[in-house]
């Protein structure tokens, strides 16, 4: 009986056919296809027309406006965006690059993703950086993330010591790759290297290595984009931005289905923020010069969801309370418990968007005495429960 009911519902849904111009290339462009086949996976009412896999352009895949009800695309060329707002059917773009056009788009949050790769660097102890981005003409709807990266290093006082921009197709030129390491190797502290792309970070890592720069003692390499490949397979394996590229072709579809069924575009811009940083072996350093400092960050880090207290830490490093607070401080800008709860709340965030995990389990593995005290803290500090953050970054059911 439930399943005659189920197919009488799912009769009356209208259903679309939708285009894919977005092709799989790139990690990137194949992270948005997850998030679209997410998105048409739960909602049962899409057909794709086309291979889309292969289609990235009209004149490759044929296809006319005729045969589909709305495209989703990865587009930054202007003449075919030109197109595309001439349209007669719905488009949705999935490209952040700048661009006159009237064309709703869903894009990576650049200046949300450089401000957080400077954020945990610098809870590393890490104060000297190096940035390194793709060299392109075009320019992002989000500011650029090494110019917000720059501005932000600025502001808390730290120094940017080189800045590079990388053809992708020549990588990094044998100058500028004798002129890194020689920077970094005369540097008396560990340099932070933040790189736009894992592709970049991972060619980084390799010319350091040949240059005999130790790693990463020397120098922590982060990247952008948390491509599961490349980081596994660098060496050392390689540390991450996660920026949250399946979120926007899954916001993309949900923006595209919402004007084929009537409603009117939504010609603003959609960024989409980074979800956080996937720690790997290129950034596993402290520098921190007190031993005993640097031993309380470490305990700290290694038990915070286990909701250890201020107290847990000096029995453990055996450190006057006053000298652990002030030093802590100003190693990485922040009290004992500040640290305890910013590591709290990353964990949070992370496992309320990668896992369907009820929250009393979440405030379990956190190091929180229960769901509602759980929810308490997150509320105050993100200004939404944690049911709401979940819904707005994935959709998925408490």
């Amino acid at each position: 009986m439930f399943n005659i009911a189920y197919y009488i519902l799912m009769s009356l849904i209208p259903s679309f056919r939708v285009a894919l111009r977005i092709g799989s290339h790139s990690s990137y462009s194949q992270d948005v296809l997850r998030g679209v086949s997410e998105f048409a996976s739960r909602h049962k009412n899409w057909k794709f027309i086309g291979d889309p896999l292969l289609s990235t352009d009209l004149e490759e895949d044929g296809i006319s406006e005729a045969e589909c009800d709305g495209m989703l695309v990865y587009e930054t060329r202007w003449k075919m965006l030109e197109r595309y707002q001439r349209a007669s059917i719905p488009v949705v773009n999935t490209s952040g690059r700048k661009h006159p056009f009237e064309i709703p788009t869903v894009y990576s949050n650049r200046a949300a993703t450089g401000k957080l790769a400077v954020e945990y660097l610098w809870n590393l102890g890490i104060r000297r950086f190096v940035l390194i981005r793709k060299h392109e003409v075009q320019t992002s709807i989000s500011p650029e993330l090494v110019t917000t990266a720059s501005q932000y290093i600025g502001a808390k006082h730290g120094d940017v010591i080189l800045k590079i921009f990388s053809d992708m197709t020549k990588k990094l030129d044998n100058q500028t790759s004798r002129d890194l390491a020689s920077i970094i190797l005369s540097s008396s502290h560990t340099v932070g290297i933040i790189c736009e792309t894992d592709f970049l970070a991972v060619h980084c890592i390799h010319l350091l290595r040949a240059a005999g720069v130790p790693l990463p003692e020397k120098a922590a390499v982060l990247g952008c984009g948390n491509d599961d490949l490349i980081c596994q397979f660098s060496s050392p394996t390689l540390s991450s931005v996660n920026t949250n590229r399946r979120r926007i072709g899954y916001l993309a579809a949900e923006k595209l289905t919402r004007w084929m069924q009537g409603h009117a575009p939504e010609k603003s811009a959609m960024g989409v923020d980074p979800t956080g940083v996937v720690s790997r072996e290129s950034t596993d350093i402290l520098c921190i010069e007190d031993p005993k400092i640097e031993h309380a960050l470490r305990f700290i880090r290694a038990h915070a969801c286990e909701g250890i207290q201020v107290q847990d830490i000096l029995n453990h490093v055996q450190v006057s309370r006053s000298k652990m607070e002030k030093g802590i401080r100003a190693a990485i800008g922040k009290s004992p418990q500040e640290e305890i709860r910013r590591i709290q709340m990353d964990h949070m965030k992370t496992l309320l968007t990668t896992t369907d995990l009820k929250i009393r389990e979440i405030a379990r593995q956190t190091g929180f005495r229960d769901s509602r005290y759980l929810s308490q803290v997150f509320q105050k500090e993100m200004k939404m429960t944690p049911t709401e953050y979940r819904s707005h970054q994935t959709d998925n059911p408490d």
